[in-house]
């Protein structure tokens, strides 16, 4: 969780100043890239059950950063004041490319590790505006 506890107020910012889809599609691009310089290291040893905890841990905390940015971005729309409300008709296709690149990924991870964990099952999902969300069944 090094990394993310690194970069979430790093992320949050630039969340925070995404004006364009093209921001946001590079946003999401540098989280899944640092969640796997994250990830890919702990799935490694997530035949241990504390270390298939953080690894679930680590996902689900990643997944919520993208989220958090998607929902910043189409949800809430700008801060300032007087600034139009955006009203878009669903997520660019670059958007959702890397909200399924990162679920893909995501998915990879939590299969490794969600047998040390004693669950039967994992769900991924990614839906307009709010982003990813995840699911694990014991």
């Amino acid at each position: 969780m090094a990394l993310y506890e690194d970069h979430r107020e790093n992320f949050e910012q630039r969340a925070s100043s995404v004006r364009e889809e093209a921001q946001l599609e590079g946003l999401l691009e540098s989280i899944n890239a640092t969640a796997m310089d994250e990830l890919v290291p702990l799935a490694e040893g997530a035949d241990d059950p504390s270390a298939a905890e953080n690894v679930l841990v680590s996902v689900e905390a990643w997944a919520s950063l993208a989220s958090y940015a998607c929902t910043k971005f189409y949800f809430e729309g700008p801060n300032e004041v007087g600034t139009p409300l955006r009203r878009l008709g669903g997520w660019s296709k670059g958007v959702v490319s890397q909200l399924t690149q990162l679920a893909q990924r995501f998915g990879q991870m939590l299969s490794r590790a969600m047998h040390a964990i004693g669950a039967t099952s994992y769900s991924i999902s990614v839906s307009f505006p709010f982003g990813i969300s995840l699911g694990l069944s014991w």
